[in-house]
């Protein structure tokens, strides 16, 4: 069963209006990217392989975080990303 908006905290109905806020405000692409972070975490993942027969632990997961920061900058996250996913 649904809760009804009386049962809510005002904190939790102040979260849920920040992450719609969150959601219609899509962030716009930096004209002019920052790709060092991106090439520095690719390099770590070709050194990786090449000297371990491995990729370094969880460097995936920080080329994905670098792509996104250089695209949007890195208030993407505080401003948008985590407003939707931490939920």
């Amino acid at each position: 069963m649904s809760k009804k908006l009386e049962e809510f905290s005002d904190e939790e109905l102040e979260e849920e209006l920040r992450q719609r806020e969150a959601r219609k405000s899509i962030p716009v692409e930096n004209p002019h990217p920052d790709w060092s972070i991106v090439k520095t975490s690719a390099k770590e993942y070709i050194n990786g392989l090449a000297e371990n027969g491995r990729s370094p632990r969880d460097i995936e997961h920080y080329i994905f975080e670098s792509v996104i920061e250089a695209l949007y900058g890195q208030e993407v996250w505080e401003n948008f990303i985590n407003p939707i996913l931490m939920r």
